[in-house]
C-alpha cells in the first residue's frame, strides 16, 4: 500500500507541469499577482479596457484558459480563469445604480465560482467604493482591487 502511495505520488509530480501545481496549490494568488501587474491607461471605455486586460491575463497566466463573457445563469462575468476564478471589470463606479447592479452581479458569481476579484478602474465616487470594500471585507469569496490608470503620455 505504502508503495502505491509513493508512487501515485511521483505519478502526480511527473505528469504535472510547474505551472499546473502552482495552479492547483495557489490559484488566487497567481490570478490576483496577475491582476496587480496590470497597469492600465486611460482609455475610452469598459470594452477596451477588458481587451488591455485580457492580453495582460495572457500573456501572464499561460497556457491557464481565459474565458472572456463567461455565462452564469443570466449575467456574464467579464473573464473566467480554468472556469474556477471569475474576474468582473468595473469602469466608473460613479452612481449607487452602478454600484448595486454590480453588487448583484457579484453575489451571483459567489455561487458559481471558487473565487471572484473585482477590478475596478476610472472615475469612481470612492464613497461607493469604500461602502462596496466594507460589504465584502470579511467575504473570503470575493476581492476588490481598485487600479490606478496611468495617462497616455
Amino acid at each position: 500500500m505504502e508503495w502505491l502511495i509513493g508512487t501515485a505520488l511521483v505519478a502526480f509530480i511527473v505528469f504535472t507541469t510547474k505551472s499546473q501545481r502552482e495552479w492547483m496549490f495557489n490559484k488566487r494568488g497567481l490570478v490576483q499577482d496577475a491582476i496587480n501587474d496590470w497597469k492600465p491607461n486611460i482609455l475610452p471605455n469598459e470594452k477596451a479596457y477588458e481587451r488591455d486586460l485580457k492580453s495582460h491575463l495572457s500573456q501572464t497566466l499561460a497556457p491557464h484558459k481565459i474565458q472572456t463573457q463567461f455565462g452564469i445563469g443570466r449575467t456574464r462575468a467579464d473573464f473566467a480563469i480554468n472556469e474556477e476564478i471569475l474576474i468582473e471589470l468595473k469602469v466608473d463606479v460613479n452612481s449607487p445604480a452602478k454600484m448595486h447592479r454590480l453588487i448583484g452581479q457579484i453575489d451571483n458569481y459567489k455561487n458559481a465560482s471558487k473565487h471572484t476579484f473585482v477590478v475596478i478602474c476610472g472615475a469612481n465616487d470612492d464613497d461607493l467604493i469604500q461602502s462596496l470594500d466594507e460589504k465584502y471585507d470579511d467575504d473570503s469569496e470575493v476581492t476588490i482591487l481598485v487600479k490606478e490608470c496611468a495617462s497616455k503620455e
